[in-house]
């Protein structure tokens, strides 16, 4: 009888809360433990440890956005962005840069920059899911640019084995994962354009 009444309610909070139930009670497939001075994680082929190297924080202008859960990579997602000085000055320049597919952001996605992103808990994991959902609409549709401000820990990557054979991959994984690599602790996402106008950075 108590399964009938959980799948009830399990149920009627999907239906009540839609994406925002769904999205915030998702376990993290990372499923990242603290070990000290590193962050273990588990993708789908390989078994990962990382160095934690100290607090990072930053806001970022999103080029691109995907996620890289249930893939061999070890991170929750990845990330072009552009720094918020170089994001605010093609904003200023280019008077279409806040659209999505626009001409001048078409031109300088090239030049973005890469960075993956591993989320600490089960509310920025969310908030990261979020990101994406937001990126991949936007993007579709030519909607405004967003922006992501986030804080955490830096990574880098010490070992990675194999699941399957227990073989040692550290370099392989670590040359397929050079860019950098956020623990993020804490994300908020905003429209650019409101952002460097409101003047809150």
């Amino acid at each position: 009888m108590w399964k009938v009444v959980a799948f009830v309610l399990a149920v009627l909070a999907v239906s009540i809360l839609g994406h925002f139930a769904v999205r915030y009670v998702r376990k993290n497939p990372l499923d990242p433990v603290v070990r000290g001075a590193e962050i273990a994680v588990e993708s789908r082929d390989y078994e990962v440890r990382f160095q934690r190297n100290g607090a990072v924080s930053g806001t970022y202008f999103v080029s691109a956005a995907a996620s890289e859960d249930w893939t061999s990579r070890p991170v929750n997602a990845r990330l072009d962005v552009f720094g918020l000085q170089t994001g605010t000055e093609y904003l200023r320049a280019y008077p279409d840069f806040h659209l999505y597919g626009s001409a001048s952001g078409s031109r300088l996605a090239s030049v973005a920059t890469p960075l993956s992103l591993i989320a600490a808990n089960r509310e920025t994991y969310g908030e990261l899911q979020g990101l994406l959902d937001r990126h991949q609409q936007r993007a579709g549709s030519g909607g405004e640019r967003l922006c992501v401000t986030l804080s955490g820990e830096s990574l880098s990557l010490v070992s990675a084995e194999s699941l399957e054979d227990h073989h040692d991959s550290t370099p392989t994984l670590a040359a397929a994962n050079a860019e950098p690599i956020v623990y993020v602790d804490r994300l908020d996402v905003a429209d650019c354009s409101e952002l460097v106008a409101a003047g809150r950075h």
